[in-house]
């Protein structure tokens, strides 16, 4: 109970936005830290090719043909990886712009430090929601 009443003593910028403008960015970063999870399976399943890799294969003798297939399909599991990674950074990162062009705005709207406004919003939902945050 202590810490609630530090947090609500913390946030002097926030209480000044109507809840129903509120409401929409709450939602933004719900959706941009619901995406930030895939990273974490993309990163997962990279580790579980390395690691099916260096148990399944490495180390051993195969012959030649068999071991060309086996490097081409491990670089084509790893290209497709990496082009996941990269279509994912380019949507979570497009989330993050909207959410903060729209964090902006609302501060804008209502007078208040774009910056300040910010800090206090990421303080408000890595407290409340968790997540990555808005760094």
């Amino acid at each position: 109970m202590d810490k609630k009443a530090t947090a609500n003593e913390n946030l002097r910028l926030l209480p000044k936005i109507p809840r129903p403008e509120m409401e929409p960015l709450i939602a933004g970063y719900v959706n941009y830290a619901a995406k930030f999870k895939y990273f974490r399976y993309i990163m997962l399943g990279v580790l579980a090719v390395i690691v099916g890799y260096n148990f399944f294969v490495a180390g051993k003798r195969f012959p030649i043909d068999e071991l060309n297939t086996i490097k081409t399909v491990m670089a084509s599991i790893m290209g497709a990886f990496v082009v996941a990674l990269l279509v994912l950074a380019g949507v979570f990162f497009s989330t993050l712009r909207k959410l903060k062009k729209a964090l902006n705005t609302s501060a804008e709207k209502h007078g208040l430090d774009k910056k300040e406004f910010r800090k206090e919003f990421h303080s408000f939902v890595k407290m409340t929601i968790g997540g990555p945050g808005l760094r």
